[in-house]
């Protein structure tokens, strides 16, 4: 399996909640030959399981590494 810049995919990170589905991890690891895990975010928040907070960490992250600054210009 390659990735988009044709490096070789070593690993699975999981995020969400199927990622909490029973047996998801070993019936992919089986399938792809891949190691399998469930992405867990580097903190925790009361309430909430580690596979509710990985999509939204993510996102958040992604959108600070493409935001330049906030823009309060009127569009027309």
């Amino acid at each position: 399996m390659e990735n988009k810049t044709g490096g070789k995919t070593k690993k699975i990170l999981l995020a969400g909640g199927s990622s909490t589905l029973p047996g998801l991890p070993e019936i992919l690891n089986k399938t792809l030959n891949l190691e399998i895990s469930a992405a867990k975010p580097p903190y925790e928040v009361s309430g909430y399981k580690p596979s509710q907070l990985a999509v939204v960490s993510g996102l958040a992250l992604r959108a600070k590494t493409l935001s330049t600054g906030l823009n309060l210009i009127k569009l027309a």
